[in-house]
C-alpha cells in the first residue's frame, strides 16, 4: 500500500481531544457491544441498522483514537459529530511541511510552493 507520509490539509483536519473524550469513547464501545448483542436477539430485519450503529462506533472511536477527521465527512456518517469535532479544530501553520506537501499534491505552482519553503 502507497500511503502518504504526510497529511493532507485540503482534506483532514486535526482537533483537540474534547474534555469528555473518555465518556465518547467508552460510549463507543457500549454502542459496539450493544449492536453487536442485538444481532442475537432482534429479527434479520433490524440487521442494516445493528451493522451501521457498529459502523458508526467504531468509525467514531477511530477518529477519536487517531484526533483526525475529513472535512467533508464518512460515507454513511452522521454531520453532527463532523460539526462537533470542527469546533476543536487545531490551528495549522501554512508553512508546516504537511500543508506544504499539500500544496505541492494539488498541483500548486512550483514558484508558490518554493516561496513557502525558503520561508523559514
Amino acid at each position: 500500500m502507497n500511503k502518504m507520509p504526510f497529511i493532507d490539509r485540503f482534506t483532514y483536519f486535526d482537533f483537540y481531544l474534547p474534555s469528555n473524550s473518555f465518556y465518547l469513547r467508552l460510549k463507543c464501545i457500549v454502542l459496539i457491544l450493544l449492536a453487536i448483542l442485538s444481532l442475537k436477539y432482534f429479527s434479520i430485519y433490524l440487521l442494516p441498522i445493528n451493522l451501521w450503529l457498529i459502523y458508526i462506533g467504531t468509525l467514531s472511536f477511530w477518529i477519536l483514537h487517531t484526533r483526525r477527521c475529513k472535512y467533508l465527512g464518512y460515507f454513511l456518517f452522521p454531520d453532527k459529530i463532523v460539526r462537533e469535532l470542527k469546533s476543536y479544530r487545531k490551528n495549522v501553520d501554512i508553512y508546516d511541511y504537511d500543508s506544504i506537501m499539500s500544496l505541492k499534491d494539488a498541483n500548486t505552482r512550483l514558484a508558490v510552493i518554493s516561496k513557502k519553503q525558503d520561508y523559514h
